[in-house]
């Protein structure tokens, strides 16, 4: 009974995620602000702030630079150097977590393509890579975790690519999972949380974070404050926020905090319990934006971004498009909130200014949903997705 409560879990989730219905999106300018009562797991709920449908705009443009491998969504993507590795996520058709998994490296400088297929420990067992993560340290970049499209199968292992080199090792999690996420800081590189089986014979979540510590090669653990999947992760300065996430009650407004000078922990909290959502960081603000929360008539998208002020200890929020699983990135003085999950929308995005504090909405010619997107020398790459409700292999650069 319990392997199906979890399968319908993951899968309800999933498609929840691509068909879900969500309200119309209204394109906003103002916010509100109000103390943050950080450290307080009772916080008040965040305002319900007025959306007057001013924001500006902009078309954007997408510019193939080239194609995947494999056509496939919600894939992870890391960078090092001049180059990208794209990997993981999955592709169309039945039992595509058996299949091997293609790394597809981009290298910028001479604008050439590669593909390493990572070899598996077993042939049998150890494709599962879906809900891994990536992170880069160094002139390395380490893929880890991941699991089969059915939350049976998970693996604890680490595929690392040496950039100046351009070799592979392999290395191992403390333990298999997926839904596992990863934050550099300095030298380190932290992989929190996940979903699989903890004891070895039940189903559940982790509050486990391996630490790999590029300097001298070693790993160690630690764990948050409980256990939970889908988290967000972002450093800033000497810190790593741990954001919200899944765990047994639903979606967890928890925010572990790693301290890497003094190697400690602390807890804080967001305002509204979130999992799945966007996170970036600058100027010494964090921006936690959309995602899954749970209310009375179950999982739905949120339109509310959430935005910690860590010099004033303010919070404040403002209206985003409502959707899931979506990746924030920067490019000069702006941050690009791309598209996610959000009931078949997928052709509009926010951009925000964060010299001139101003909001606009950035508009495509097509629909993508489950997309990957980073910036890399100040360029804006997009990978794979379901462009127009298909899955694609495409890799674009976005210019607005």
């Amino acid at each position: 009974m319990e392997s199906h409560l979890k399968k319908g879990m993951i899968i309800s989730l999933f498609v929840a995620m691509l068909f879900g219905s969500c309200k119309k999106e209204k394109p906003v300018t103002n916010s509100t602000v109000y103390p943050s009562s950080r450290g307080n797991n009772n916080n008040p709920p965040p305002p319900v702030v007025v959306c007057d449908g001013s924001r500006p705009v902009i078309n954007a443009t997408l510019t193939p630079v080239g194609s995947l491998s494999l056509a496939r969504i919600e894939i992870v993507a890391a960078s090092s150097g001049d180059k990208i590795l794209f990997i993981g996520g999955m592709h169309a058709g039945q039992n595509w977590w058996n299949e091997a998994v293609p790394a597809d490296i981009y290298d910028i400088s001479n604008d050439t393509w590669n593909v390493h297929w990572l070899v598996p420990d077993n042939p049998q067992f150890t494709h599962f890579r879906f809900g891994a993560a990536i992170a880069s340290v160094g002139n390395k970049i380490l893929f880890a975790g991941g699991g089969d499209g059915m939350g049976d199968n998970q693996t604890s292992r680490v595929d690392i690519y040496n950039v100046s080199s351009g070799s592979w090792s392999v290395a191992s999690l403390s333990s298999a999972r997926q839904g596992v996420v990863a934050a550099t800081i300095g030298d380190k590189v932290l992989f929190a949380g996940g979903f699989g089986y903890p004891d070895g014979g039940n189903w559940g979540m982790f509050s486990t974070v391996d630490i790999y510590d590029n300097s001298n090669n070693s790993w160690s653990t630690s764990n948050l404050s409980h256990a939970r999947m889908d988290i967000t992760a972002t450093t800033v300065g000497n810190k790593i926020y741990f954001a919200g996430g899944r765990d047994e009650m639903g979606a967890s407004t928890t925010i572990d905090i790693y301290d890497a000078t003094t190697g400690s922990w602390s807890v804080s909290s967001l305002q509204q319990p979130r999992t799945d959502m966007a996170s970036i960081a600058t100027d010494r603000k964090i921006f936690w934006a959309g995602g899954h929360t749970l209310n009375g008539t179950g999982w739905s998208n949120s339109d509310n971004a959430e935005i910690l002020d860590l010099n004033t200890g303010g919070t404040s929020h403002t209206c985003i498009l409502p959707r899931s699983v979506f990746n924030a990135v920067k490019k000069d003085e702006y941050i690009i909130f791309f598209t996610g999950y959000n009931g078949g929308q997928g052709d509009q995005f926010e951009i925000y200014n964060t010299v001139t504090d101003k909001w606009s909405t950035g508009m495509l010619n097509q629909k993508i949903q489950g997309a990957t997107v980073i910036s890399v020398n100040n360029k804006i790459f997009v990978a794979g997705g379901l462009v127009n409700g298909t899955y694609s292999s495409q890799v674009w650069k976005l210019d607005f």
